[in-house]
């Protein structure tokens, strides 16, 4: 049997103000921490890259890398300035502006993820969705970052969006083209996207089903996204294939990923969304419930748009190892759940219609509001004074030039590497072929490969005997972190 309409509120009610209030003001929040908090080592790898495509280099053939570029080719024409390579202002500003790219992009996703909502349950539903998303701490930790994730998860999602919009919509051809785009970008923004193609082609068919479309129609909507995505893909892959690369990106983005050492991927994954945002997953867990006492064609047509979580959350533990970053591809589809089942919950409360009973919902959005705070505080207290010393001191006591050792410490930045693998982290260090160690250790020997500076932290500590006492007994420490500089002769 179904299950009643959520009565519906507006926006201008208590609660409704109160999310509307908690979510801009979580923005600005993690917008103001965005200069202060510490930087992940992923954003210093993202970061290099697009500066290296800036300064001509070709990503997989010049150096190492293993995710899609599309993000790297976006924000690389504002690394091209002259300046950040001898000013360290100049360095530090950029590095800050990039963070604040992020910060856009997580309101574009808080958008998108408000209108998917709205469409498939309500305005109240939908705030409660957009509440739930940024007071995820996934989000928290992530949003505001400098990585392809949070692009990869705006085209996602404008590709779901369009594709709903679809089922009703004279522009209906439109629409398929738009998701077919979105979703081709999102793919080589991040391949982990591709794990969303199950899904949205399950949403592709309700769409159609409810249509009830022709034959001819479906062969058109398919041809239309197959082909959006063909010409989308093409200009990027063109690219590669000119500079005898386009091997190297097949191999570094599907190939060598799937060799990567497994970690307990599905473990790790639970334990992610289980420790961190119990929270969501319990109203989600509702939410699911929600959907399935609908009516049929309504629980369908939910379930239909939100396979892509699905199809991600069923997909993803082939990845070996698997971070936070991979949740956030998921979280908007989850906390749109959580938004159904947070007003399911709340429902008979809000039947009643008492002003006190209204000013009474305000309290476990209120109680949601510590929770959120508490961990933005957390990652405040993590302060990038350290990083940011450490990237003045590359830029202003190393000359443009030079090359340097990057580890897994993030702060060194706009200097060209002196080794093909630019990071040297566990998974990493795994694939790396005993030839390409025994030609570092050579050049370290003969001296060929002389970086101006290295990153001893415990990574590079990891590397094989030899190239690591070629490195205690060359380098010694600035006083800076992990950083170590090239001895005089």
């Amino acid at each position: 049997m179904a299950s009643e309409a959520t009565p519906r509120q507006s926006p201008c009610s208590p609660t409704g103000i109160v999310l509307v209030a908690f979510t801009i003001g979580m923005v600005v929040l993690l917008a103001a921490t965005s200069k202060i908090r510490e930087f992940d080592p992923d954003e210093f790898q993202h970061l290099q890259i697009a500066w290296l495509i800036a300064s001509g280099e070709i990503p997989y053939k010049s150096f190492f890398e293993h995710h899609t570029p599309l993000y790297h080719f976006v924000i690389s024409p504002l690394l091209s300035n002259a300046a950040l390579i001898t000013d360290g202002n100049a360095a530090e500003r950029m590095v800050i502006a990039l963070r604040w790219i992020g910060v856009v992009l997580s309101v574009g996703i808080l958008a998108l993820t408000y209108l998917i909502a709205k469409m498939l349950a309500g305005r109240l539903q939908a705030l409660f969705a957009v509440a739930l998303t940024v007071s995820s701490l996934v989000f928290i930790k992530k949003a505001i970052e400098i990585r392809p994730d949070q692009l990869a998860l705006l085209l996602l999602l404008v590709s779901t969006l369009t594709l709903a919009l679809a089922r009703e919509s004279n522009w209906w051809r439109w629409c398929f083209l738009l998701s077919g785009i979105s979703a081709t970008f999102a793919i080589l923004t991040n391949q982990k996207a591709i794990l969303a193609l199950p899904g949205l082609a399950l949403t592709f068919c309700a769409v159609v089903a409810q249509q009830r479309a022709s034959a001819r129609n479906i062969l058109q909507a398919c041809g239309i996204i197959v082909a959006a995505s063909v010409i989308t893909a093409i200009p990027l892959l063109w690219y590669f294939w000119s500079h005898d690369a386009l091997g190297d990106f097949v191999n570094s983005n599907f190939l060598i990923v799937a060799q990567w050492k497994h970690t307990s991927a599905v473990r790790r994954l639970l334990a992610i969304v289980f420790r961190e945002d119990i929270l969501i997953l319990f109203f989600a867990g509702l939410g699911l419930l929600d959907c399935l006492a609908q009516e049929r064609p309504t629980s369908i047509w939910r379930l239909a748009v939100l396979a892509p979580f699905f199809s991600m959350a069923l997909f993803m533990p082939i990845f070996p190892a698997v971070q936070y970053q991979y949740v956030l591809l998921m979280l908007p589809y989850l906390a749109i759940l959580g938004g159904i089942g947070t007003a399911m919950a709340i429902k008979p409360l809000v039947a009643l219609r008492r002003p006190i009973i209204q000013f009474a919902l305000v309290v476990p959005v209120l109680a949601l509001s510590v929770h959120a705070l508490s961990l933005v505080a957390d990652e405040r207290s993590m302060r990038n004074s350290q990083t940011l010393e450490t990237l003045r001191y590359v830029i202003e006591q190393t000359s443009p030039d030079s090359t340097v050792m990057t580890s897994w410490t993030p702060g060194i930045a706009f200097r060209k590497p002196a080794f093909f693998y630019l990071f040297l982290h566990p998974e990493i260090r795994f694939i790396i072929p005993e030839k390409a160690y025994a030609s570092l250790a050579e050049g370290l020997r003969n001296r060929t490969v002389s970086p101006a500076v290295i990153e001893m932290d415990s990574n590079m500590k990891q590397l094989p005997s030899e190239i690591l006492d070629l490195l205690m007994e060359g380098w010694e420490p600035t006083g800076i972190g992990n950083l170590w500089r090239r001895k005089t002769p």
